[in-house]
């Protein structure tokens, strides 16, 4: 499933970390004295649009893992060596049964497996 059918299929935990994001970039440029004030308000107000989430999501999927640490939902990554280092994904291993026997060969795509079935995790617990 692709980052934007994500997102529509889970539009409550796309607005958390919507709202996540918009609130980090609010924090990093409110600290900023070369920030205009009216940009300020803007980025506030405005928040992200979806097409700029994708983009944050698919680029550095890691950086939900705080967001879904907020919400108890706990991503884990384990580099396994084989012939070569294949990576594992694993969610809420105390809770739910996501534990991904499913190697990855590279992290960033272990990451985005595990943030998809967060994103499911979190939408269930906000219905």
């Amino acid at each position: 499933m692709n980052t934007k059918e994500i997102l529509e299929k889970n539009p409550l935990s796309a607005e958390v970390v919507r709202k996540w994001f918009t609130n980090k970039m609010f924090e990093s440029i409110q600290k900023d004295d070369t920030v205009p004030e009216d940009f300020k308000n803007f980025v506030l107000n405005e928040g992200l649009s979806n097409e700029n989430l994708i983009i944050f999501i698919e680029t550095n999927p890691r950086s939900l893992f705080d967001v879904f640490d907020e919400n108890n939902i706990i991503i884990q990554i384990i580099p396994i060596k084989e012939d070569k280092i294949v990576y594992l994904s694993r969610v809420n291993q105390f809770e739910t049964p996501y534990d991904f026997k499913r190697p990855y060969f590279t992290r960033k795509e272990a990451e985005l497996f595990a943030v998809e079935a967060a994103f499911d995790i979190l939408e269930e617990k906000l219905k």
